[in-house]
């Protein structure tokens, strides 16, 4: 193969792999700067509180029914190479610490 060819095809093919990552640049990046969101929760206060919720009967004005509410405070912390937007957290379920030890839900 002459040196003629043998430019024309390492030109082809860098023009080729300039292309793909032009196109593909967005997402090979974020292969390498993704978030990694680590959350923690601190079981008292201020990100803990038990508060009791009652329930009125608006004809007598007497407390009904009366529950506990759990308020939260979670604290999430970026430790990845991107910012993360759009973040949304909810809780899929709640266990709470029995006697014997475990926690169950």
């Amino acid at each position: 193969m002459s040196p003629i060819e043998t430019a024309t095809w390492v030109g082809a093919v860098s023009t080729l792999f300039a292309v793909i990552v032009a196109l593909m640049k967005d997402d090979i990046i974020a292969l390498w700067r993704r978030p990694n969101l680590d959350v923690t929760l601190k079981p008292n206060p201020p990100d803990c509180h038990k508060i009791p919720i009652a329930y009125i009967n608006n004809r007598t004005g007497q407390i009904s029914e009366s529950k506990d509410s759990y308020h939260l405070r979670l604290w999430a912390e970026n430790k990845g190479r991107a910012r993360a937007t759009d973040v949304q957290v909810f809780a899929a379920a709640l266990h709470r610490k029995h006697a014997d030890g475990n926690f169950k839900p």
